[in-house]
């Protein structure tokens, strides 16, 4: 396996157990498959980056590509190079603006760090486990599991008292690698090992 910096981006139905609770069943999954719907159409009509890889989690939508498809610049046009790290954070305000112009409470979490991949071929995991299919979504994924921190501490976990809420959050490691800094000088959010401002409600 080789190891390299990557962006993740994680955006997740916020009130989907309440929302499935309290409709019949018919209702819940046209509901569920226009969140998706929406989401799907985003990523394709607007290209977050050219080595972008999506999992669908079931309650949320992660993607993941290296740093260089938004941290490459071009020394000629410094200009055009900033354009393109601050269109990170405008990419997932969009998609949370259409999801809300259905009525969808999201969380979206935006983070950096190390991931693994396959060096060759030969280090694929198998595709069964004896008579079991393995469904292999990543290798070890620093910014997803920072994702799914940050997601989590958005419904109180551990403490329900501290839930976070709906809203857009950047992991500090996210600001740093692009060059920005937090407006207002927010609180820090921690969850588990990482740090995370809330960039928009």
């Amino acid at each position: 396996m080789i190891d390299e910096n990557a962006f993740g981006v994680l955006v997740s139905y916020f009130a989907i157990e309440d929302e499935e609770y309290a409709m019949d069943a018919q209702a819940f999954a046209e509901r569920f498959e226009l969140f998706q719907r929406v989401l799907f159409e985003h990523v394709a009509a607007r290209e977050l980056a050219a080595n972008a890889r999506a999992m669908q989690l079931g309650h949320a939508l992660y993607l993941e590509f290296p740093e260089d498809d938004i941290l490459e610049t071009d020394p000629v046009d410094a200009a055009a190079a900033a354009e393109k790290r601050r269109t990170l954070l405008a990419w997932v305000r969009a998609a949370r603006q259409l999801l809300s112009d259905h009525d969808f409470e999201t969380v979206a979490v935006v983070t950096h760090g190390g991931r693994w991949l396959p060096s060759d071929a030969s280090g694929a995991a198998p595709d069964r486990l004896g008579s079991t299919p393995l469904v292999t979504g990543l290798l070890p994924s620093e910014p997803l599991r920072r994702a799914l921190y940050a997601e989590s501490a958005s419904h109180g976990i551990p403490a329900e008292a501290d839930a976070w809420g709906p809203g857009l959050y950047a992991d500090t490691e996210v600001l740093s690698a692009l060059g920005l800094s937090p407006k207002n000088a927010p609180t820090p959010l921690v969850a588990a090992d990482a740090t995370f401002f809330r960039v928009s409600r």
